[in-house]
């Protein structure tokens, strides 16, 4: 979870939590249909923090508006076209990852 790394800056934690919401949201739709409450209260628990609510709606939105989930009766899905994009951010933050332990030496795993 990320609010046990004590060392990140809050301005980073909250770029690499808020600040990439969209991926947070299509990862946890990615295992099942969700309503927005159910997916804030999923946030919290698997990855340590509780983004804003009027964050979290905006998210939604702009998901379904750029096609990447669908709403049935106040529920949300995944697309086929938000899959593709969790699967090009979880490579983009391994690509990332990777520079920078090539860049600064620092290998963790």
């Amino acid at each position: 979870m990320l609010d046990t790394v004590d060392s990140i800056p809050a301005r980073m934690l909250k770029g690499l939590t808020v600040g990439s919401l969209w991926l947070y949201i299509l990862a946890l739709l990615a295992s099942r249909p969700l309503y927005p409450y159910e997916a804030r209260k999923l946030i919290k628990e698997k990855f340590g923090f509780e983004p804003p609510i009027v964050t979290l709606y905006t998210t939604f939105y702009k998901l379904e508006r750029d096609g990447l989930i669908t709403k049935e009766h106040g529920v949300y899905r995944i697309s086929s076209k938000g899959m593709e994009a969790l699967e090009q951010g979880i490579i983009l933050l391994r690509r990332l990852a990777g520079m920078l332990e090539e860049v600064s030496g620092v290998k963790t795993g």
